[in-house]
């Protein structure tokens, strides 16, 4: 969107490329507009009889933020669309508005949520992973056998138990 000022009064002229052919001479300003992106003014001086139009250019500068993400435990792999870093390392230069950020660590359920990316700002996010649990189905035949369970990573931890046997949240 092109908004001029100049000669007295503000007016929405349209969409760029615009170009104006009859224009009282003197000082103008522009300013333009677009979502997702900073406004921008531009300025300039229309001269009489000049022979060749005054060309007003803007190069606009997209808004954009940046995330932080820290995981506890340390170490999650961290997604934001299709970007990929370890929990820590800020993804800087996100376009405003909302992304989905996917956290992964071995050992730890998937977590993933939106977050709202704002001009000019660092968004923080820390995210408690929760633990992943799994489960054991025992069986025999014929049923009745008794079983004993041992931990491989430490192998003081043990169950005891008599099949059929369903265990949950190991």
């Amino acid at each position: 969107v092109l908004v001029a000022e100049g000669q007295k009064k503000q007016r929405k002229l349209g969409v760029t490329p615009y170009r104006i052919s009859v224009m009282k001479p003197g000082p103008v300003s522009y300013e333009l507009q677009k979502d997702g992106y900073r406004t921008k003014t531009v300025e300039g001086t229309v001269e009489a009889r000049s022979g060749s139009p005054l060309k007003l250019e803007a190069i606009l500068e997209p808004m954009v933020g940046s995330l932080l993400v820290t995981s506890l435990p340390a170490g999650a792999s961290v997604a934001v669309g299709t970007l990929r870093k370890t929990a820590g390392d800020a993804f800087k230069d996100l376009p405003v508005g909302t992304h989905t950020v996917t956290l992964n660590l071995t050992d730890y359920e998937p977590w993933r949520t939106n977050v709202i990316i704002q001009d000019n700002k660092q968004t923080p996010l820390t995210v408690q992973l929760a633990r992943s649990t799994g489960g054991l189905q025992i069986e025999s035949q014929p049923l009745g056998a008794s079983y004993t369970l041992t931990s491989v990573t430490d192998p003081s931890l043990q169950m005891k138990g008599t099949t059929p046997q369903t265990k949950t949240g190991l």
